[in-house]
């Protein structure tokens, strides 16, 4: 345990003196991979040199904060829907329009979850956004995942419905598009509640004044979501899902865990509000950070014995000076 402890705190280290070469990394990188992704999941519109289209775009997102960034990128979407056609496009508009208003409403700073969650649910991991924004944002968030998941949704209708929809002889309407494959599709809602209940237990929990409060919530957060999930298989004989449902769950919560243990303490910028209590009081703390200043450079210099002797002549001048006045 003490090489771990050792390892967290040598990271700690390289990711303060680091920090923000290392943010712009990260951010690049989640970017540049979400573009290929988009461009791969639906690639309606013919880009020449897409990879440098996505690597140039990395590029200019990796210096604006994700809020801002989420904005270019759901344009990058749009632009694919449409190519689809201009009633999938503009239908498209409409539902991220109305998920990015819903996020002001509820003031969440995560808007970028309408271009991720699609993202991560390409990759295999649906559930990876509602986790981690459990347990490293803040419960305001919880909008934000909300519409995550009509967005990404709705990416998938149009996906798996491209065929009907460009058919000329009898297109699959938005109309329809909506209502079989979100507003009357039962699984739709529970993929929603699945989502809002790992969520909602993660950060119950995590706040909680107890011992490995992040583990225990990471944990208990992927029960939720899998018991919701795996009935909803069950029930709507989607079995044929439940593998990929437990292999997702398993990675993602031992990713968490990993991280509650490594980076948790790695946004020196985020103010702690904690409470404390005892027979009589509640105590409320807000805990800010402290600003690290530059360590003071001290110059030494070296006197040697010519110097040394003048010092002395100077000093024992001055001192007779003074006796005679």
């Amino acid at each position: 345990m003490t090489v771990f402890m050792k390892f967290r705190d040598d990271l700690r280290k390289f990711f303060s003196k680091h920090a923000g070469l290392l943010e712009r990394l990260v951010r690049g990188l989640v970017w540049f991979v979400s573009a290929m992704l988009v461009d791969t999941y639906m690639g309606y519109a013919e880009i020449p040199g897409s990879p440098l289209v996505a690597a140039g775009m990395a590029v200019f997102l990796a210096f604006i904060p994700y809020s801002a960034g989420s904005l270019v990128f759901i344009v990058f979407i749009l632009i694919q829907l449409f190519s689809v056609n201009l009633s999938t496009g503009l239908t498209g508009l409409l539902v991220f329009l109305f998920c990015y208003i819903i996020c002001g409403i509820y003031r969440s700073r995560r808007p970028e979850y309408l271009a991720l969650m699609p993202i991560t649910y390409r990759l295999g991991f649906p559930f990876a956004i509602p986790l981690f924004s459990a347990l490293f944002g803040r419960g305001r968030d919880a909008g934000a995942v909300v519409c995550g998941c009509i967005t990404t949704w709705y990416m998938k209708s149009v996906v798996e419905n491209y065929a009907l929809i460009t058919d000329k002889t009898n297109p699959l309407s938005p109309t329809q598009l909506l209502s079989q494959n979100m507003i009357l599709n039962p699984m739709f809602y529970c993929f929603m509640g699945a989502a809002a209940a790992m969520f909602l237990v993660a950060y119950t929990v995590r706040m909680q004044s107890i011992a490995y409060a992040w583990q225990i919530g990471a944990i208990s957060g992927t029960v939720a979501e899998f018991a919701i999930m795996l009935a909803a298989d069950l029930f709507f004989d989607h079995r044929a899902d439940i593998p990929a449902l437990v292999g997702s769950n398993a990675v993602i919560m031992v990713a968490a865990l990993i991280a509650s243990f490594l980076l948790r303490d790695f946004d020196f910028h985020r103010t702690e509000r904690l409470r404390f209590e005892d027979d009589e009081y509640y105590y409320f703390v807000t805990a800010v950070p402290k600003i690290r200043l530059a360590s003071e450079k001290n110059e030494v210099k070296t006197i040697t014995g010519e110097e040394g002797a003048g010092a002395g002549e100077n000093k024992a001048a001055g001192d007779a000076k003074g006796a005679a006045q």
